[in-house]
């Protein structure tokens, strides 16, 4: 959250048009001013994001860090101020003396709120929501053209074993009857046996008598989640991500499929590369293991691929960041169901812990360093889970 509050001293008409000429004067490019929106639509943008802002705050307060949600609550003063110069003049107050006193909080509220807006307006101006979900839906048109084959779809249902730590570790059973993978589940929990049953809704990729069964995720990432990982100083692609999970493997006519395994993630992922990842989708790396996040568990994996999509006439072409993620069938499963911190949800609590917390609720009474304190988070978020 590194952003100016002083040098607000130009001669405008408006404080409004102040405002918006420091934006444009901090936030330049190659060209010139980064946004040429003007300042009634900056103002009103703002507010927006002010609101955004907020909200994201208080859910990550609620949904992370809820053990002490009502020490982190906002200052009244700032909990209901969405006006951009009143929350502006007050960010730009200096500090008081006492770090502990309410107006000290007031003041960095203030700022942290402003500096949270700044961005999520930065991120919607450099790429737009109608940007990234007009170029998903795009490549979603490409995969139907280049990889699944049309008008066919199976859904299946996946019962699997759940190990001591609550991950899927053996090849799941999978059943294209519900009635048939509901009884197989009654009689494994009346048996004691702790298992999980789901149902995927997949496309079918076709390939020299194998068969693919294929669970397509839409990766949209968020500004909030965007700004996590600006948070972090890391770069992103996967604002416009997607996630195959590859359910179930058939070979001849027989129709029956087997779980999809790691080995066969790996044949998929190589034929995304043979059909999809051409022309307008264009390949910037591949990696084999998603080590890139420090925050990765050592038993999670999946396929990733870098890259761009392309969209405009050669005389007008921009590209933007994609990333694709290729995983089996027990590694997706145990994702979500892992009571370990290779669940995605407790992943997402441990970057919020480590990189969040402590910078947008300093000042706040919690000690983040403290042992304890990430001891009795660490027990709400698992009891939190399935």
């Amino acid at each position: 959250m590194h952003t100016p509050f002083t040098g607000l001293n130009k001669v405008v008409d408006r404080p409004e048009e102040a405002l918006f000429f420091a934006f444009c004067e901090y936030h330049t490019n190659q060209y010139g001013f980064a946004t040429s929106i003007g300042a009634d639509k900056f103002m009103g943008r703002m507010e927006g994001c002010i609101k955004s802002a907020q909200a994201g705050v208080e859910m990550i307060a609620y949904e992370y860090l809820r053990p002490f949600s009502l020490q982190l609550a906002a200052h009244n003063l700032i909990a209901n101020c969405l006006d951009p110069l009143r929350l502006f003049k007050i960010a730009s107050l200096p500090y008081p003396k006492d770090k502990d006193s309410i107006d000290y909080r007031c003041v960095f509220e203030a700022r942290r709120n402003f500096a949270i807006a700044l961005q999520l307006l930065l991120i919607e101006l450099a790429d737009p929501d109608r940007l990234v979900a007009d170029d998903l839906a795009r490549i979603d048109d490409l995969s139907r053209e280049r990889l699944f084959s049309a008008g066919k779809s199976i859904e299946l249902f996946a019962l699997g074993r759940r190990d001591n730590n609550g991950r899927v570790t053996k090849p799941p059973a999978l059943y294209q009857s519900k009635r048939k993978a509901r009884q197989a589940y009654a009689a494994l929990t009346r048996d004691g046996v702790e298992c999980v049953l789901d149902s995927f809704l997949c496309r079918i990729v076709e390939v020299v008598g194998v068969t693919y069964a294929i669970y397509a995720i839409n990766r949209w990432k968020r500004p909030i989640s965007t700004l996590l990982k600006l948070e972090a100083n890391r770069n992103f692609y996967d604002r416009r991500g997607w996630k195959y999970v590859v359910v179930g493997v058939g070979s001849g006519k027989c129709g029956r499929f087997r779980a999809g395994l790691r080995e066969d993630a790996r044949k998929f992922h190589n034929i995304t590369h043979s059909s999809l990842w051409r022309d307008q989708i264009c390949m910037d790396m591949e990696t084999i293991a998603s080590a890139s996040s420090p925050f990765t568990h050592i038993a999670y994996w999946d396929l990733k691929t870098l890259g761009r999509f392309v969209r405009g006439d050669d005389d007008s072409r921009v590209s933007a960041r994609i990333e694709q993620i290729v995983t089996s069938l027990p590694d997706h499963m145990s994702v979500i169901y892992s009571r370990e911190f290779d669940n995605h949800h407790l992943y997402k609590c441990k970057q919020v812990f480590e990189i969040l917390a402590p910078r947008w609720f300093p000042h706040h009474g919690v000690n983040w360093q403290s042992k304890s304190v990430r001891d009795q988070l660490e027990r709400w978020w698992k009891n939190q889970l399935l």
